[in-house]
Parts: C-alpha cells; structure tokens; sequence
C-alpha cells in the first residue's frame, strides 16, 4: 500500500506541474511584450486597455461596409464594459474610442475589409498543441479576392518600429490562429494581418 500512495503522489505531482493550456500569446511576455491587444497601449494612455477592449467590442458587430450608429455603438460598449472597472474615467474612454474608430473607419485597411466576406468575428477556438490545449479568439476571419485571411486588431500605437520586426514579433500568434481555422474549417489560409487601429493601417 505504500509503494502504491508513493506512485500515485509522484503522478500527481507529474500531473501538477503540467501545463494543460497555453495561450497564442503567451510567448510575448519571454519577449518583454504584453500578451494582450490593448496592454502595450496603457503606459502612454492611461486608459488604453480599456479603449482596446471597447473597440474590440464594437468591431464584433459592425458592418465595415459604413451602416451604422458609431456614436450608439461605442456607448452601448462602454456601458457593457463598466463593470469591469467602474471607477475610470468611462468619458474619456468613450470619447478617445470614438475617435480613434472613426480614424480607422475612414482608413485604407477598413476600405479594404468593407469590400470582404466577413467568415467569423471573435471566434473561439480550441486545439490539441504539443500535448496541451491551445486556446483564444480570433478577431476576424475574412476572405477577400478568393484567398482567406485571418487578421487580428492592435490598438498599440502603430508599426513604428518597422514591419519586419511585428511581423515577427507577432509570428506565434498568428501561427495558431491560421492553424486553428484550417483544423477547424478545413480551409487554406493565406496569411495572417496585424490591423493597427491608431494608424489604420495593416502589416501581413
């Protein structure tokens, strides 16, 4: 009986120290990078985080074709995400939202997407990597000119530091994301796209 509790402690301390699911950036933080959209924002903007969650919010559901109430859009997201952290300043974080959506709704990149089959927002995934579950969302999944797209929104100021280095600071991420929708959906993804919505602009 002893022998028997010793292997079962030692497998659950095995399993214990086992990482069961990893995130698609998680690897940033080795980089000295935040792992989230809107994290790298918030040292220059106080309110960055929760402008980058707003408008992840409102693009969720807007027609990029240019239908629609931005004003309502963002204070309905702004009031849906009160909750989280209700002592900031939800003024000014609706007012730089708007501002900064109304940049990007104007821009190259969203004309571009505006002409796009829009195949999933905010989708979920989840699959089997290295012996652990990778898990996320995607921000969008598009095909535009018969080829299919996976992009996902930066609201850290845009590529300043040159495309080359996002590319590949961003590499990973976009990895799994195309991984996930050709395990998913059995399609062929052309290419993953950083859109930065402070410049309105996109980096492949």
């Amino acid at each position: 009986m002893a022998g028997i509790w010793r292997r079962r402690a030692g497998r659950f301390q095995e399993t214990s120290a086992r990482r069961w699911t990893k995130s698609p950036t998680e690897y940033l933080h080795s980089l000295g990078s935040p792992a989230h959209h809107e994290e790298s924002d918030r040292a220059a903007h106080p309110s960055g985080a929760l402008v980058g969650q707003a408008c992840h919010k409102v693009l969720a559901f807007w027609d990029l074709r240019g239908r629609g109430d931005l004003d309502a859009a963002v204070k309905s997201a702004c009031l849906a995400l009160r909750m989280s952290s209700p002592d900031a300043d939800w003024l000014a974080v609706r007012q730089e939202t708007l501002e900064l959506l109304r940049g990007f709704l104007s821009s190259a990149a969203a004309r571009e997407l505006s002409q796009a089959e829009i195949l999933a927002r905010e989708a979920p995934f989840i699959y089997e990597h290295d012996g652990a579950v990778m898990r996320g969302t995607i921000d969008l999944v598009y095909r535009l000119g018969g080829k299919v797209m996976v992009a996902d929104y930066k609201s850290e100021p845009g590529p300043a530091g040159g495309l080359e280095r996002l590319r590949e600071k961003y590499r990973g991420q976009g990895q799994a994301y195309c991984a996930a929708v050709e395990k998913a959906w059995k399609l062929k993804v052309a290419g993953f796209r950083l859109i930065f919505l402070r410049r309105g602009s996109g980096a492949s």
